[in-house]
């Protein structure tokens, strides 16, 4: 029986554990860009604030990060998220230019299509069914309260949002 030993042969991954170790690296690092990307385009999003048109809750150079999960779940059932009043949210600037700092746009919902606003003199005021003599949203807004600037009167078209 001592003529009889039986010799295994090394494994490809025994002869070479840099080649094993160096392509377990790559899977690694594969693996973190792609949660990274599946997180940040389904899951969460920072956006840094430029400009002071949303101060005093944001403030220029504030990072802000957006739970973007809801979206991504009514997207998931074919549906349109609707965000609730007085919620911040951030979309893509309609008149973006390559180049521009403002491609995203932070801003407060305020009406939904259907709803009168009207701003003057300072004071925000919202009419629809619920309100017909109009209400303030600022007053149910739990945040900092600024004098409101411009002229507004418009009922809010289908599709849109103020």
């Amino acid at each position: 029986m001592e003529g009889n030993v039986i010799k295994r042969q090394a494994h490809f991954w025994q002869k070479h554990p840099f080649l094993k170790d160096l392509i377990g690296l790559f899977l690694f690092i594969a693996g973190v860009i792609f949660v990274t990307f599946v997180l940040t385009s389904f899951v969460f999003r920072s956006y840094n604030v430029v400009g002071g048109s949303m101060e005093e809750t944001l403030h220029p150079e504030d990072r802000v990060i957006v739970n973007r999960l809801p979206v991504s779940w009514a997207h998931l059932f074919g549906r349109q998220y609707i965000p609730k009043r007085g919620q911040i949210v951030v979309f893509s600037n309609p008149n973006f230019v390559a180049g521009d700092r403002d491609q995203f746009i932070i801003k407060r919902v305020i009406a939904f299509p259907g709803e009168r606003v009207v701003v003057k003199n300072g004071s925000l005021t919202v009419y629809n069914d619920d309100h017909p003599d109009g209400f303030n949203p600022d007053e149910a807004y739990d945040g900092p309260k600024e004098y409101t600037t411009g002229d507004v009167d418009e009922i809010i078209p289908d599709g849109a949002i103020f």
